[in-house]
């Protein structure tokens, strides 16, 4: 079949939608078919991609235009972005959403689609509350021979006798990263031997950010009375890393945590337990589709209706209102005024910071499972397998 995979050119990117994108594209020309992407200007340096997978994609032609006698149409983002149908083509989407209900425009984009997978069953709710139909679940994965445990004897030097925990976030309010902040300063408090590593976007973001961040502290400050300079520390990181190195920093650490309001799947969760880290993220939302208690440690949550959160909000960021429909101008909720975030407990969050610190043992039997499950079931052979089967069985427009 003559497929293009319409991403943005995100498989020239280094992020987890971009392993996404390169994955499916290259999964399905070894499948046999003939597969044409998205014209890769402005985007990182292949070099720092895979090699297995620059090898394909640098191959692969760019069409002139969508309606280029395709057999299908793969779009791999978000709902927003998606370009409307082409006739006489099978109009194919995979996206995902992280919030309770979908905007209206975003429906109205997929409804005109003739397949639409998602990684979750989180996912799949969602999407079925907005009234959309030809719905399947395909879940994503990583790459269990590129994020693995390595000899922790060659990162000794790099610990400097701290424990670590590491999460990878935006800056972004549903990312969760001020719950985060506020779990980590009530569990150390005081305690020189902890370290929490922030593996965030470029450094120009972090500046832009600080504000926030800093405003972050003086509430918990000011909440708590936990003096400034008993804060446990904090580094960040705004490095733009490939794979390989990002399974380097996985191995450097001790933990991995997210408290993420809400995640269509979080594809950092999933290298993290394939490095056999003890993982700590909030039992809701995509995080469902692979944490349990025998291979992580999940937080409960709270529904909380997202108007709440932005009358009741201290950030100055206007990104993330904008996305989810909240102008700054007039402080007015557009879509559904139902929707919400999941909000993880932080009493929890403190108590299992604590336990992976005190119980490194037991945690680590937990991590080995961890990797076991992802292996067996979120594999990039089981992902192409099934976008595969939405591919061939589809009707065109």
């Amino acid at each position: 079949m003559k497929i293009f995979v319409r991403d943005g050119a995100r498989h020239t990117k280094l992020s987890g939608y971009g392993a996404l994108c390169r994955n499916l594209a290259v999964g399905l020309v070894k499948l046999g078919h003939d597969v044409f992407v998205d014209n890769p200007k402005n985007s990182v340096p292949f070099q720092d991609i895979e090699k297995k997978h620059y090898e394909v994609l640098k191959t692969l032609p760019v069409p002139k235009s969508d309606k280029d006698g395709f057999d299908a149409i793969l779009q791999i983002r978000g709902p927003m972005f998606l370009t409307p149908p082409v006739l006489g083509t099978k109009n194919i989407v995979y996206t995902q959403h992280a919030l309770s209900f979908l905007p209206d425009a975003w429906t109205r984009k997929l409804k005109v689609m003739d397949s639409i997978m998602v990684p979750s069953v989180y996912d799949l709710e969602v999407f079925k509350k907005a009234g959309l139909a030809n719905l399947s679940i395909v879940h994503q994965a990583a790459d269990g021979e590129v994020f693995k445990p390595l000899p922790q004897s060659t990162f000794n030097s790099v610990k400097n006798g701290y424990f670590t925990f590491y999460t990878v976030s935006s800056f972004g309010f549903r990312k969760g990263w001020d719950i985060l902040l506020e779990a980590y300063y009530l569990a150390f408090r005081g305690n020189r031997k902890v370290l929490l590593r922030f593996k965030t976007d470029g450094t120009e973001w972090v500046k832009i950010n600080m504000q926030n961040f800093h405003l972050c502290q003086d509430k918990i400050h000011k909440k708590y009375g936990i003096p400034v300079n008993e804060f446990p520390k904090i580094e960040f990181d705004t490095r733009l890393l490939s794979s390989r190195e990002m399974n380097e920093e996985y191995n450097k650490v001790d933990a991995f945590i997210s408290m993420s309001r809400g995640e269509g799947f979080s594809m950092p969760t999933v290298e993290a337990l394939l490095c056999e880290l003890p993982v700590i993220a909030p039992d809701s939302t995509g995080f469902k589709e692979y944490l349990t208690t025998e291979n992580s440690c999940p937080l409960k949550t709270k529904s909380v209706r997202v108007l709440e959160v932005w009358e009741n909000r201290y950030f100055i960021g206007k990104s993330w209102s904008r996305t989810y429909g909240m102008p700054e101008e007039d402080k007015r909720y557009e879509g559904n005024p139902n929707t919400t975030m999941e909000v993880p407990s932080v009493e929890e969050a403190v108590e299992a910071m604590k336990m992976v610190v005190s119980k490194q043992s037991d945690v680590h039997n937990k991590a080995k499972q961890g990797r076991l499950d992802i292996l067996r079931e979120f594999n990039w052979e089981n992902a192409v397998k099934g976008v595969n089967e939405i591919i061939e069985k589809g009707e065109k427009q």
